[in-house]
């Protein structure tokens, strides 16, 4: 990979064949290893003084692991497709991203809502989900040279919303997938047990209330700001946006498969989840197994190992 980088960093690819093989070989592969990594390298609760030291530390080490798995998967998926076109390739990696960040608060930071650490780690994802949708270091980054940051161009603006709103819905997934896989391993458990603590089940989803309750405030506001950009859109001369690149082009019609150019440009976000409905289906279910795979079991009893 950092040959390959090294090599065409100063090149423009589009639609690249190479590019869409890392992809398939690399990229989608990743999920299997890299939480589990992150884990078994620092998940010794002896080399900490206490055990909210301890999930703070995994935490930020998780968090550090995958804003680097990000931005190899955005530079593959902009050399695979075209920039600022196909979103959906990206959904691997927020899919992934938050069912391996719920289930260590599953099993990581038990403690429950009275834990200051549980509500550390809160604040660290939905921090993380404005700084990267609203485009916060980019600001940053131009205030601290003095400088206005330059317009955004109509097609990033969508792309950027497009990511939002698929953000949204692998968090939303995610907060229902993994307490429901949780509980159903509590009650399994229950069965076999006289007296089985009840307090535990109501300890897990009072974590995932709170985590729902605080993704709908950090959504509702990121999809505000998204929502008054696309309107600037949406009421702009359609002969000035130029959303298309390359009209002319001979890959317009792959650029036609990620966005249609009309009177209701403002429900393009929710079009992308429509036409892709089914591969957004596909890639939960394969990042849900390899979250809750272990060791060397088997990806079809993943369930089964995790719950024994």
């Amino acid at each position: 990979m950092v040959l390959l980088w090294l090599a065409d960093r100063r090149k423009a690819f589009e639609f690249s064949v190479p590019y869409l093989v890392v992809f398939n070989v690399v990229c989608l592969r990743v999920p299997d290893l890299l939480g589990h990594i992150v884990i078994m390298t620092l998940g010794d609760v002896s080399l900490y003084s206490s055990p909210a030291v301890a999930t703070t530390a995994i935490s930020f080490a998780y968090m550090g692991a995958m804003q680097a798995y990000l931005m190899i998967m955005r530079w593959v998926c902009t050399n695979m497709s075209s920039q600022h076109l196909f979103p959906r390739f990206h959904f691997v990696s927020q899919m992934y991203y938050y069912l391996f960040w719920y289930m260590m608060l599953m099993v990581v930071s038990p403690a429950g809502v009275e834990d200051w650490n549980f509500w550390l780690m809160v604040a660290m994802l939905n921090g993380n989900y404005l700084v990267s949708n609203v485009g916060v270091l980019q600001q940053l980054y131009y205030a601290m040279r003095c400088r206005l940051p330059p317009p955004d161009p109509p097609l990033k603006i969508l792309f950027d919303s497009k990511m939002a709103v698929q953000d949204q819905l692998a968090d939303i997934v995610s907060l229902l997938i993994v307490p429901a896989i949780a509980t159903s391993f509590h009650i399994c458990t229950s069965l076999s047990v006289a007296d089985y603590p009840g307090g535990v089940l109501i300890s897990l989803w009072q974590r995932f209330g709170a985590l729902l309750v605080a993704r709908l405030l950090s959504g509702l506001l990121t999809e505000e700001i998204f929502r008054r950009r696309v309107e600037l859109l949406y009421k702009a001369d359609a002969m000035e946006l130029q959303l298309l690149p390359l009209d002319t082009s001979q890959n317009r019609l792959r650029y036609l498969n990620d966005i249609c150019v009309g009177p209701k440009l403002a429900h393009e976000s929710m079009r992308n989840i429509e036409r892709c409905e089914l591969y957004f289906t596909a890639i939960a279910v394969i990042c849900t197994f390899a979250v809750f795979q272990q060791g060397d079991v088997p990806s079809r009893y993943a369930f089964i190992a995790f719950g024994s």
